[in-house]
C-alpha cells in the first residue's frame, strides 16, 4: 500500500490494483482488475512522475498514469554515476 496527499494505492490478493480518496479512505475512486502483464506482486507510486509501477510474477513491470491508471511508456533510465 502506497499513499500520496490525494490517494491512497492498494494491490488485493488477487492483485487488483484499489485507488481510495487519502480523506475518506472508504470511498473507491478507481479499480483495475489486471495491471499487469501477469499477476501483480508488487507497487511503487512516484508523484514525481505521476505513475504507478507495477511488478508481476514473471519479473515484468507495467507503469500506469497514477490518474487513469492507463499504460504508459516507460520513462527514460535514470543516470547514475
Amino acid at each position: 500500500m502506497q499513499a500520496t496527499d490525494k490517494f491512497l494505492y492498494g494491490l488485493t490478493f488477487k492483485g487488483e490494483l484499489v485507488v481510495r480518496n487519502a480523506d475518506n479512505i472508504s470511498e473507491v475512486v478507481k479499480t483495475n482488475a489486471s495491471p499487469a502483464k501477469a499477476d501483480a506482486t508488487c507497487m511503487a507510486v512516484s508523484e514525481v512522475s505521476n505513475t504507478i509501477w507495477i511488478g508481476d510474477k514473471t519479473g515484468g513491470v507495467t507503469v500506469l498514469d497514477a490518474e487513469t491508471l492507463e499504460p504508459v511508456e516507460v520513462p527514460a533510465a535514470l543516470k547514475t554515476h
